[in-house]
């Protein structure tokens, strides 16, 4: 069973990665007939209705509704497509939910002063992040642990699932997280229900965990995120709740404060994001 789940995560990891270097992406811009102006990624045509993907989803219009129409293979720098996923939502504060970052939005994050992570919107499907702790060093003076995760995402409208790994290495050995992750909502609001089982060198546990996440929006500017990690046969759970506030420039801000069970306390996280190589808002 969970050799069966290790196989289907990398699996469909692979075919995903191969798919999304062997597409060709193409753009359209679609005047409607009452003057609004969508721009958007092309998905295909019929004799009745235009699909496309734009603010995190895919849309259906009616040709009839439709007086012209453009498909180009590229687009202009300075009309980049602003999709509504410029707001860090393919991550909650540890965890990870099943949007992607979105093509050419990649951002640098941190925590603490502690966690430093690298986020690449590879593709509209594609997702790599990775990074390293620097806690291990000022402990011990041991190495730090770096870890990576490629996430390949699929779905439309409010629900959408992913596939990923998480590996974390250091100097000699490597453990890792096989994920399969559904988000049910848009990028605004949303829940996330994880499964993972992890592995160190292949070698799978016999344990499973699961994560939940959700992200609540106050305000144009405000959410509320929380995530919970849960392997009940060996008695770990990290929970984490707090705020996250993007400023106009998109540059974010989150606050939150996290249990370990076990230690009997609250841990204070503050975080900082910061975009670049892209369009920001």
């Amino acid at each position: 069973m969970k050799n069966a789940f290790l196989s289907l995560v990398f699996g469909l990891l692979s075919i995903g990665l191969q798919a999304q270097f062997d597409q060709n992406i193409e753009y359209i811009v679609i005047t409607k007939s009452d003057g609004e102006v969508i721009k958007g990624i092309f998905k295909e045509m019929t004799s009745s209705e235009i699909t496309y993907f734009s603010k995190g989803k895919y849309h259906t219009i009616n040709r009839s509704d439709v007086i012209d129409f453009k498909i180009k293979e590229t687009w202009p720098a300075k009309e980049k497509i602003d999709e509504d996923r410029k707001d860090y939502s393919d991550q909650y504060r540890i965890f990870q939910s099943a949007f992607p970052a979105g093509k050419g939005n990649h951002y640098y994050r941190n925590y603490d002063g502690i966690v430093n992570q690298v986020t690449f919107g590879i593709s509209d499907q594609f997702t790599l992040s990775g990074g390293f702790e620097t806690l291990s060093f000022f402990i011990d003076e041991g190495a730090p642990i770096f870890f990576l995760t490629p996430k390949l995402s699929f779905g439309q409208d409010d629900l959408h699932f992913s596939v990923s790994t998480t590996v974390f290495f250091n100097e000699s050995d490597f453990v890792g997280l096989a994920n399969i992750n559904g988000t049910v909502g848009n990028r605004k609001n949303n829940f996330t229900v994880g499964l993972s089982i992890p592995y160190s060198n292949f070698d799978l546990s016999r344990e499973m965990a699961i994560s939940l996440g959700c992200l609540i929006s106050l305000n144009e500017k405000l959410s509320l995120t929380s995530d919970l990690f849960v392997v009940d046969d060996i008695g770990i759970l990290v929970f984490d709740a707090g705020l996250r506030f993007i400023a106009d420039n998109r540059i974010g801000l989150d606050a939150s404060f996290i249990y370990l069970e076990g230690s009997n306390s609250l841990f204070p996280v503050l975080g900082l994001s910061i975009p670049f190589g892209g369009k920001t808002r």
